[in-house]
């Protein structure tokens, strides 16, 4: 969810945690201590990267972020699709 969010434009820790609990109807809002660690793993694995602004790290998706995401994206297709097929009068 971090790289999509992300991947809209470029964007700050507290704004990432906003846009998720917006996405999930408020069901979910991660703490700092979830999304922070979460934006490390990220950057460590070259999938985003930062510049400063001030005190803020503002994160955008790098090339490798992008393809790490429409990979992503294609899998959560794929399951999508199964569990269709096996719930078919469910709304999934």
């Amino acid at each position: 969810m971090l790289l999509k969010l992300i991947s809209k434009g470029p964007s700050h820790g507290y704004a990432l945690m906003e846009g998720i609990e917006s996405h999930t109807d408020k069901d979910w809002r991660p703490s700092p201590g979830s999304i922070y660690p979460a934006l490390q793993e990220l950057e460590k694995k070259g999938l985003v990267a930062f510049e400063r602004k001030g005190r803020q790290k503002i994160y955008h998706i790098t090339p490798e972020g992008e393809t790490v995401l429409k990979q992503a994206v294609g899998h959560l297709k794929m399951v999508l699709r199964h569990m269709r097929s096996i719930f078919p009068d469910e709304d999934l």
